[in-house]
């Protein structure tokens, strides 16, 4: 029993002097604290930087220029996110507008064979009525088919003077107005 108060005093012992040593300094170190405030010193940045050049430490305590450091990259770190999703949003907007390009194309394309063959259509229409009319007129009289191609547009006439073989289109002329024949047939020689 003896010995169980003994290592008890001692411990306690031990403890008293643990707190006799820390409260001091630590009542020291607060009053340094306030003093070195008051005259204007800064001492968290003092502390830190000091704190920075113990080993082991530094990797615990952050200077503020590290802080401010981890700002800067966090932000620009946000920015390039920011800009990645932007790309990826152009990126997917230019997708589509290839896509439709290329619908745009297909449709172009189908618009113009669909022309084509309305042209090669109206052609042939135009053709076969030009053939009935040319065959009208060499059953006509010259003089009377010289009267109705007076009276028609020029480009029409000629055309159908054009299909007529040269002796009936020689007739008809030749029961034409002079002026009106030397016209229409100016426009054989012009191409």
């Amino acid at each position: 029993m003896k010995k169980d108060k003994q290592n008890k005093e001692k411990k306690a012992g031990l403890f008293q002097w643990v707190v006799v040593i820390t409260f001091p300094l630590f009542l020291a170190s607060i009053i340094a604290f306030i003093l070195l405030s008051v005259l204007g010193v800064d001492v968290f940045t003092k502390s830190k930087e000091t704190l920075n050049k113990i080993p082991f430490v530094s990797t615990v305590v952050t200077t503020d220029e590290e802080e401010q450091e981890e700002l800067l990259v966090e932000q620009k770190d946000t920015e390039i996110e920011n800009h990645e999703s932007e790309i990826e949003a152009l990126n997917n907007e230019l997708f589509q507008k290839d896509n439709q390009i290329e619908d745009l194309e297909i449709e172009l394309e189908s618009l113009q064979a669909q022309l084509e063959a309305l042209n090669s259509e109206e052609e042939e229409v135009t053709v076969n009525m030009v053939e009935e009319i040319t065959g009208s007129f060499k059953n006509m009289e010259a003089a009377s088919a010289g009267a109705i191609l007076t009276n028609m547009e020029e480009e029409a006439a000629v055309e159908i003077l054009q299909s007529l073989s040269a002796k009936d289109r020689g007739s008809i002329l030749g029961e034409m107005d002079p002026e009106i024949a030397a016209s229409l047939s100016s426009n054989f020689i012009t191409p």
